[in-house]
């Protein structure tokens, strides 16, 4: 599993689920890892398939904005 900090220690989120040697992930256990992190209260970016998942990661977590 792939976490990324929030910002102000404030938590932790859950980017990506990966296995060996970048293998096809199961979908059942990508499925087993949300429902865990879901109630842990860790939160994910829900992939849309609009291809601008890195914009939402820094939009959310305010990453990289120095404005």
């Amino acid at each position: 599993m792939e976490f990324r900090p929030l910002t102000q220690g404030t938590g932790w989120l859950l980017r990506d689920v990966h296995i060996e040697r970048n293998s096809p992930v199961p979908l059942a256990l990508i499925g087993e890892v949300e429902a865990k992190c879901d109630a842990l209260g860790i939160p994910r970016i829900e992939e849309t398939g609009g291809g601008d998942g890195w914009k939402s990661y820094r939009r959310f977590t305010h990453e990289l904005d120095w404005g």
